[in-house]
């Protein structure tokens, strides 16, 4: 297992430890609008995140929403709130699904608190359908009020019933305690003060 290629798996999910702060500019690389299962979804924010310790742009990703916030302190009703919610991420660096698998599995056991014997079983499977992270693939992450689905380069590769899951899982982005406020802010539209030393 290649050490460099797991510190960027974790980079991708455990920001806090490893990550520089994420630049707002990067929502010119997405559209301000999408429409996803007949419904057009708006852009609340982007960012870009990168591995301090090598300096590297590990991906870009863009939050979607039905309804924009005005205030990102509103960001806890819309994790549960039945609106459609869209996380569009791309990948800039490879990484082994060994890997990428870790590093999401590190994301979620800081994010569900006192939900994870409640995700236990979901996020096993879950965790199994994670693929290698791969530069030029596009993920989408769609949130509904009755399920998640997970697309990698438009073609589905897991789905949820479980609310409880799909709500831990965004809150790897936007929770309460996420694994990184810097992104956080971003792809909520709130422009990180530190944004400005970050490329």
């Amino acid at each position: 297992m290649s050490f460099i290629s797991l510190v960027l798996a974790v980079s991708i999910y455990v920001f806090g430890l490893l990550g520089l702060a994420v630049d707002s500019a990067e929502s010119k690389n997405f559209p301000a609008e999408m429409s996803v299962k007949g419904k057009t979804l708006h852009q609340q924010g982007a960012g870009h995140r990168t591995a301090s310790l090598f300096n590297v742009k590990v991906y870009i990703a863009a939050l979607y929403l039905e309804k924009t916030l005005a205030d990102s302190k509103a960001a806890q009703d819309l994790i549960a709130s039945n609106q459609m919610k869209l996380i569009e991420l791309n990948p800039l660096y490879d990484i082994s699904k060994e890997d990428s698998e870790k590093g999401w599995n590190l994301a979620l056991q800081e994010a569900c608190a006192r939900q994870c014997q409640e995700i236990q079983k979901e996020q096993a499977s879950f965790l199994k359908s994670v693929p290698a992270f791969k530069k030029g693939d596009h993920h989408r992450y769609e949130f509904t009020s009755d399920q998640f689905e997970f697309f990698l380069n438009e073609k589905r590769i897991y789905q949820s019933k479980d609310k409880i899951f799909a709500q831990v899982l965004l809150k790897t982005w936007i929770g309460e305690k996420p694994v990184s406020e810097s992104l956080k802010k971003n792809l909520l539209g709130e422009k990180s003060k530190t944004d400005s030393s970050a490329e």
